[in-house]
């Protein structure tokens, strides 16, 4: 099927990311030398909220 971006999507987006500390922080690293990502790769996290998303 084909999705529209909606308002809905990018507030659904929004909440996928900053209601779960570990993708923010997958996403956003805090500046620094080494950011903590719990040895995930940024594409892991890129991963979450298209699944969040897209489940359907």
């Amino acid at each position: 099927s084909e999705y529209s971006w909606t308002p809905e999507l990018s507030a659904k987006l929004l909440s996928a990311i900053t209601d779960d500390p570990d993708i923010k922080q997958g996403l956003f690293p805090s500046p620094g030398a080494n950011p903590r990502t719990g040895g995930k790769t940024k594409a892991a996290y890129h991963l979450v909220p298209c699944v969040i998303l897209f489940e359907e």
